[in-house]
């Protein structure tokens, strides 16, 4: 028992940060307890200077992450600015995020009807070539229909002037008939 309490002692002693000196030593201690072979057991202790150890180590974690020279009333005050500062962000953050998927949704809708004006585009595109085509077939068939018909005005106007003649060579062969068949007829009288 008297060792034991020696033992605390000495655990004490070493700086609660130093975890592995520690454990060193108690590993030194439970061998040598091994070694005397002694009727006690100590398995009991064993596990609690275990404990202690893990709690030494924690507590020297937490005191690291700590600020030493910081009250805490401090460490309180900036806790609670933090906490504000924190809120703060969360608020923008959620704002941003909100937006980010507003925005995400209005791309998605910009990129559909692109999508559709584009497919719209191209179906204009395909109906402005079909009419182009049908256009310029429609022009040279209209050329080919007036060249007809300014050959068919010109055979009418010369069938016209054909039949004039022919009509005034009747009318002078019928005057001519008639002005001979008149001096026929005259030098009987």
């Amino acid at each position: 028992m008297h060792s034991q309490n020696a033992f605390v002692t000495i655990l004490n002693t070493i700086d609660s940060s130093d975890h592995d000196t520690m454990t060193k030593l108690a590993n030194k201690f439970f061998s040598e307890l091994d070694h005397v072979q002694l009727p006690i057991d100590y398995e009991p202790f064993s596990r609690r200077v275990g404990e202690f150890i893990e709690s030494a180590s924690r507590l020297a974690g937490i005191d690291q992450s700590i600020c030493k020279e910081c009250s805490l009333e401090e460490l309180t005050e900036l806790y609670n600015g933090e906490k504000v500062r924190f809120d703060e962000i969360s608020k923008v953050h959620d704002e941003a995020v909100s937006t980010s998927a507003n925005s995400s949704r209005h791309q998605q809708s910009l990129q559909e009807e692109a999508s559709r004006v584009r497919d719209m585009f191209l179906r204009i595109e395909n109906q402005l070539s079909c009419c182009t085509a049908e256009t310029s077939e429609l022009k040279t068939r209209v050329d080919v229909i007036s060249k007809d018909m300014l050959e068919s005005k010109k055979c009418a106007e010369e069938a016209e002037k054909t039949l004039e003649l022919r009509l005034q060579r009747e009318e002078e062969l019928r005057d001519a008939k008639a002005a001979l068949e008149q001096g026929r007829i005259q030098p009987q009288q």
